[in-house]
């Protein structure tokens, strides 16, 4: 039986950890996994952006979606990210992930794919896997009803919303509420992470650079000390930007002892100065 609803609670967005020469770490891999059901993640979002998808194998894609899934068990959902515009490339990433125990996928889409595209990709999808799927919201369709579209032509899971404001998020809520469509809530470094948190469930690296914080936040929203960790977390978020977000971040996992700061293609570490940054906000923590 298809899931109905993505559970709520905190959601990690992994990175995918490498050793120096470029292979994956899966030492370390198990430790990022550990570390997130240790604090009670309810889910994995694998194989995206900030897991630099777009280098990883089938094989390699298998494999993490393996492991996830034999850590997680009956504890975390294991959402595999694949990309709307790969077409029959996305349907076979998603099968695979079905095979390999993922839970639900995750499309991720882009501005110029379009309404039409996210539909065509659904479908294309839906005609050999079977597993659940959770849309990117994209600024470009800027019309509610186009979501209310998607949960009954593609019968899609839940909806994940990218955008900065609150009301943005409260509003795409409400209304796929309305077509019983959950919504599973993306928050990144650019998004105000702790008002968020009271309304669904959320994919954040917080939790994967420095799960004492997320949990203390999780636990601790709506009282003093939530709000306190919520103004630091933001510090240590907002260096997660643009072609330094990966870099940062490993680095940021490094230093908590989780995994090397190794990033493929190319293989780099951020500069001195965003190492310092990293470093002071991880002393606020």
């Amino acid at each position: 039986m298809p899931k109905e609803r993505i559970s709520g609670g905190l959601f990690a967005e992994l990175p995918t950890p490498f050793e120096e020469d470029g292979t994956v770490d899966w030492f370390g891999f198990g430790r990022v996994l550990e570390g997130c059901l240790t604090v009670g993640c309810g889910g994995y979002l694998l194989c995206g952006r900030t897991a630099e998808g777009d280098t990883l194998s089938l094989k390699e894609r298998r494999a993490l979606v393996e492991d996830a899934s034999l850590a997680a068990g009956n504890r975390a959902e294991v959402i595999l990210c694949v990309a709307a515009e790969k077409g029959i490339r996305a349907v076979e990433e998603a099968c695979l992930g079905e095979e390999a125990g993922a839970t639900a996928l995750f499309l991720e889409t882009r501005e110029e794919t379009g309404a039409a595209g996210v539909l065509r990709a659904v479908n294309r999808i839906r005609g050999e896997c079977h597993l659940p799927i959770i849309i990117e919201c994209r600024q470009n369709f800027n019309s509610l009803g186009i979501y209310g579209e998607f949960a009954e032509k593609g019968k899609v899971l839940a909806v994940a919303q990218r955008r900065e404001g609150l009301w943005d998020h409260l509003l795409l809520r409400d209304a796929l509420d309305e077509r019983e469509v959950g919504t599973a809530i993306l928050c990144e470094e650019q998004f105000s992470l702790f008002p968020v948190m009271r309304y669904a469930g959320v994919l954040s690296k917080l939790i994967c650079c420095h799960p004492r914080a997320a949990l203390e936040l999780w636990k601790g929203r709506g009282n003093a000390r939530g709000w306190d960790i919520h103004r630091k977390a933001r510090a240590l978020l907002s260096l997660f930007r643009g072609e330094n977000s990966i870099p940062a971040l490993k680095w940021a996992m490094h230093r908590q002892g989780i995994c090397a700061p190794t990033v493929r293609l190319p293989l780099c570490e951020p500069e001195i100065s965003l190492k310092n940054a990293v470093e002071r906000a991880l002393e606020k923590l």
